[in-house]
């Protein structure tokens, strides 16, 4: 846990003009407060930095407390992208309007679960970049269901937003030979 010690660092770090990437966990982190599995909580060490709360898991896509406990999530601009238990905005114990703070860059658009459909899945707010899905994820690496094509889909997407939250210049190889050996930064 990063306790007192490690939420200050990172606030320091935020406010000289920082850049924060927080995925599933991170998001939840980042947040003021949280639902998880209809549960609240507000922690003392949360970061804060995203003034709004949050739920998850959102059970319309995948259950964490049911096995698997992940599934993959399509999103609206067709990527698929490994979902386990990332938080959202609006699918039941929160509220989704047009205040909420940060901009949606991707929505879930899963195919026959309307209760997810247009909730948050990446959200950008100032420096922050907020994901609840794995767009990092390599595929089958403990999980299912994502293919070769779409990590690599997904890595683009996911450095392009890093270098517009960050100020960066990340690429990614093409072809089909990229490896996690390649991504090092």
């Amino acid at each position: 846990a990063l306790g007192p010690a490690g939420k200050a660092q990172i606030q320091r770090f935020l406010e000289c003009g920082g850049s924060y990437f927080g995925a599933c966990a991170g998001w939840y982190f980042a947040s003021k407060g949280y639902y998880w599995q209809d549960t609240y909580y507000q922690h003392p060490d949360l970061l804060g930095a995203y003034p709004a709360i949050v739920e998850g898991s959102l059970r319309g896509i995948a259950d964490y407390d049911l096995s698997p406990g992940y599934a993959i999530a399509t999103l609206n601009n067709s990527l698929r992208a490994l979902y386990w238990g990332g938080p959202s905005i609006g699918y039941q114990r929160t509220t989704l309007t047009k205040s909420t703070p940060g901009a949606a860059r991707l929505v879930f658009a899963q195919p026959g679960v309307p209760s997810v459909r247009g909730l948050p899945a990446v959200v950008e707010y100032g420096k922050l970049l907020l994901t609840s899905v794995h767009l990092e994820a390599f595929e089958d690496d403990g999980f299912f269901g994502l293919s070769q094509i779409d990590r690599e889909k997904n890595y683009r997407y996911l450095a392009g937003r890093l270098n517009r939250a960050a100020g960066t210049s990340f690429s990614i190889p093409t072809g089909s030979s990229i490896s996690t050996a390649q991504l090092v930064v």
